[in-house]
Parts: structure tokens; sequence; C-alpha cells
């Protein structure tokens, strides 16, 4: 069960995933030991799924986005051809317009 502290937690996180234990405890007036056991038990859940860095494009000679649409064949829901998709080299995200699901690459 996920309380307020750790709603705190989980938002100071996604705002900067570098932040330090120290400063996530004093924003939440907690021992920094605390709030680490607090992010490893968010972690061991599932909760926080990673940690990632966001790259700029340009910097790196990537200087288009292009979206595309692939049809298949699977039924409705299944995550199958998405995940495959997201496999494929320069693919950073694979979103379903009827089935209504994401794959996004893990690293």
């Amino acid at each position: 069960m996920i309380d307020g502290i750790d709603r705190n937690i989980l938002m100071i996180l996604q705002g900067d995933g570098r932040v330090s234990n120290a400063e996530i405890a004093r924003r939440v007036g907690m021992a920094p030991s605390a709030v680490l056991e607090r992010i490893r038990k968010l972690e061991r859940k599932g909760v926080i799924q990673g940690y990632e860095a966001l790259l700029d494009p340009k910097s790196l000679g990537q200087r288009l986005t292009a979206f595309t649409t692939v049809h298949v064949s699977e039924a409705v829901g299944s995550t199958e051809a998405g995940a495959q998709l997201a496999q494929v080299s320069g693919v950073l995200e694979v979103r379903s317009g009827s089935g209504f699901w994401t794959t996004r690459r893990q690293n």
C-alpha cells in the first residue's frame, strides 16, 4: 500500500531522478535511512520501474522524430507485436490506436 509519504517521494523522484536520498529525506521530514528503505520497497514492488536519462536528440545528431502507422493482425489487447517493434533500433515508444497498449523499450 502506498501512503502519502510514498507519494511525496515518488513526486520528488519524478521531478529529479538524481536527487539525493538526504534531500528527499529533508523534503519529506524523515531520516535518510527510512527514506532509503521506502525507495527500495517501492523498487521491489515494481512501483519504481527504473531510472532514465533524458537526452537532447539534436546534440546526438538525431534531428527527426517520426510517427508511423503499422497494421498488425494480432488480437486487440495483445502486446506481442508492440514488444517486437520496441526492440527495433531507434524505436523509442510503441502505441496502439485501438487496443490502447504502450510499450517502452527497456535498455
